[in-house]
């Protein structure tokens, strides 16, 4: 029995270090990092390092997912 044929019409990857697939891929093989603090602290009282994903702008909830798939 033959597997049916798969076709790739488009990809999407949002990052801290690219907000595309390709700039986010190109950056993973540069082994390139961008970590940040956080607003938020251990248990020691030392600030929470994160590759946060930079927007432009505070969105939230629906808004945020919808224009990370865009």
């Amino acid at each position: 029995m033959t597997a049916p044929h798969v076709a790739i019409l488009g990809t999407g990857l949002v990052t801290s270090v690219g907000l595309t697939a390709a700039a986010s891929c190109a950056a993973f093989r540069s082994k390139l990092t961008n970590p940040s603090e956080t607003r938020f602290t251990d248990a020691d009282g030392e600030w929470i390092m994160a590759h946060q994903v930079d927007l432009g702008q505070p969105w939230r909830g629906l808004g945020k997912l919808s224009r990370m798939a865009a």
